[in-house]
């Protein structure tokens, strides 16, 4: 949910951009020498990406920053370089995949903030951007880069370019400025237009169900199953996309208070999706509403494992120590997902 903003995208987003399984130093060298598609800046910078993200992975970080910056340096204008884009082969490694696959949030908003710089039409920084404000609790700049996002996308709503995907970051972007009445508006145009698109169905599905003062579960519940049941049918080879999914449902039952269901829902999302941080953290919280802290406290721990920066499991480990029972509702008020 990702936002994320919500983590609903965050958690899509990661199963988009995240590379497939890190491939050894020579099998990527062969890959991307032979990939016709590249010129040969673009082949060396790959190169220097794959050993970044080899270096990351066993946590030389000095060493993957260093190849990184190489791989700029080859390409310094190609967006490709910094995150997914619609001419990107599959295989091709992106500084966010990188960064967003080791939890590692503060070298992503500063490698996205150059991008931003470099790119102010492309509205790719500008979501990960409002993802990483989100989880650091930098609420200020979750602001400004939702004000910017909004700058961007509103006037593009009409044309033809205009994807599902920018729908929905506008709905968390209006969302996450707190007008709500636009971001429900945005919501009716976009389901005018893509149908009953997962995407967008998932985003306002949980930011409905997260808004403070207007929650409306059974709206969000509603539309969280259409979503899993959409991604279900068109996207049963990502399971970590259908994870994301999943995730908005349980925890959206999770705020119902329907403990059963949203225990299994996000120990389904889990199993599919490991390591990510914000399904660790909402899997605790359920568990503490349920009654298990012991649970709760396991799943709080291995979120702030995965990323340290990440303050919401902090902060509901935190409420744990003094009285486990008012534990929940703190969780519950708090905006930081």
């Amino acid at each position: 949910m990702l936002n994320q903003s919500s983590s609903h995208r965050v958690l899509i987003r990661t199963a988009r951009t995240a590379p497939l399984l890190t491939l050894s130093v020579l099998a990527s060298l062969a890959l991307f020498s032979g990939c016709s598609s590249l010129d040969p800046p673009q082949q060396r910078a790959q190169e220097f990406l794959s050993s970044a993200d080899q270096n990351a992975e066993i946590g030389k970080m000095a060493i993957a920053k260093a190849d990184i910056n190489s791989a700029i340096a080859e390409t310094p204008n190609d967006e490709s370089i910094y995150y997914e884009t619609s001419a990107n082969d599959p295989n091709q490694h992106n500084i966010a995949g990188i960064f967003t696959r080791l939890g590692d949030d503060p070298d992503l908003l500063l490698y996205m903030r150059e991008a931003h710089a470099k790119f102010p039409g492309s509205d790719a920084p500008l979501m990960i951007l409002m993802d990483c404000d989100a989880r650091l609790g930098n609420t200020k700049a979750l602001r400004d880069d939702s004000l910017a996002e909004i700058a961007l996308e509103q006037p593009q709503m009409s044309r033809n370019s205009f994807t599902a995907e920018k729908c929905s970051s506008l709905f968390d972007a209006y969302f996450n400025v707190g007008n709500i009445s636009a971001a429900r508006t945005v919501f009716a145009q976009g389901r005018t237009r893509f149908g009953a698109d997962q995407q967008i169905l998932n985003s306002f599905a949980y930011c409905v169900a997260v808004a403070a003062d207007k929650a409306d579960y059974t709206a969000a519940d509603a539309d969280a199953v259409q979503a899993l049941a959409t991604a279900n049918k068109i996207a049963s080879d990502s399971p970590t996309y259908v994870a994301a999914v999943q995730d908005t449902l349980g925890w959206i039952q999770y705020r119902e208070g329907k403990y059963s269901d949203s225990l299994y829902n996000l120990q389904t999302a889990i199993s599919a999706n490991p390591d990510v941080p914000e399904l660790e953290y909402h899997l605790g919280a359920a568990y503490l509403a349920a009654g298990n802290a012991q649970a709760a406290r396991v799943q709080f721990e291995r979120a702030m494992v995965l990323d340290p920066t990440y303050l919401a499991p902090k902060i509901a480990e935190a409420a744990m120590e003094p009285a486990v029972k008012s534990s929940t509702a703190v969780i519950k008020s708090t905006k930081i997902r």
